[in-house]
């Protein structure tokens, strides 16, 4: 009897010790832009335009900087003339052509009457060869001239410092008449429409994580705390062997833009997204 009631007791513990849920878990972090570019000019130039202030919006493809590109232009210009001029092939084919015709009218007379010589027909036909020779030469330089022009043209493109995304101009640092190069930096543009929760935390508590997992995000607001529901979209396959933390990274939509990026913001490990 007496074993019996221990039994009991023990059972009942054990299911008093299940009921109670896993405490959450804090995690300090800080907020990053979606996206963060620090832009430069891909060859050294004087710049002739800033189209941009801090704060400016731009699209993906917009010009933000322009260079001087007076000689770039001049080139294009001159290797699309070349490249575009039909002349010298379309003499090569009309010769080519006629030179055929000559050839079969020739050979159907050795062949028939008689009335023309082996050598005439061999010369006939040598200058046949020697016009098609021609004319795939020049179809080979044609295509080269296309090239040329290809790669011209991309050199002009590099005149121009371009949005790689849409964004928001956080910084200028250059101005008109200055001159820069690859290694200078130019502008700023970041992507907040999504913000990144990131933070190193125990590397004890991210087997409890997955990716694609949701987690609630507080975001601290001047004293105005902001709530979202982010997704993980990055957990570190390394540990710090120093500090034993491990990083991770979760991201969530801002399309009103009140997060700004650099806030302090925390993650509830084991909370119930709201």
């Amino acid at each position: 009897m007496k074993a019996s009631v221990v039994r009991s007791v023990s059972a009942g513990a054990l299911a008093l010790v299940c009921a109670v849920p896993a405490l959450a878990e804090t995690v300090i972090g800080v907020t990053r832009p979606f996206r963060d570019a620090t832009l430069s000019a891909a060859v050294p130039g004087a710049v002739v335009e800033v189209t941009v202030k801090p704060g400016a919006a731009v699209k993906k493809g917009d010009v933000l900087v322009r260079l001087d590109s007076r000689l770039e232009e001049l080139e294009v210009a001159r290797r699309r003339q070349q490249a575009e001029s039909q002349v010298e092939i379309e003499a090569a084919k009309a010769r080519v052509a006629t030179l055929k015709t000559d050839l079969d009218g020739t050979r159907r007379l050795f062949e028939t009457t008689q009335s023309v010589s082996k050598d005439d027909l061999d010369k006939k036909e040598l200058e046949f060869r020697l016009a098609e020779a021609e004319l795939s030469q020049l179809a080979v330089a044609e295509e080269r001239e296309r090239i040329e022009c290809e790669m011209a043209e991309a050199q002009l493109e590099k005149r121009a410092v371009r949005a790689p995304f849409d964004g928001i101009v956080t910084r200028v640092e250059i101005e008109e008449g200055e001159v820069c190069g690859p290694e200078r930096p130019l502008l700023r543009l970041v992507d907040v429409t999504s913000v990144y929760f990131t933070a190193s935390l125990d590397a004890r508590l991210t087997p409890g994580l997955s990716l694609g997992q949701e987690l609630a995000v507080r975001v601290e607001n001047d004293g105005d705390p902001l709530g979202r529901v982010g997704t993980v979209e990055f957990i570190s396959p390394v540990v710090d062997a120093a500090s034993g933390l491990q990083d991770i990274r979760v991201r969530f939509a801002n399309p009103d833009g009140r997060v700004r990026p650099g806030l302090s913001a925390t993650v509830e490990l084991g909370a119930t997204p709201q």
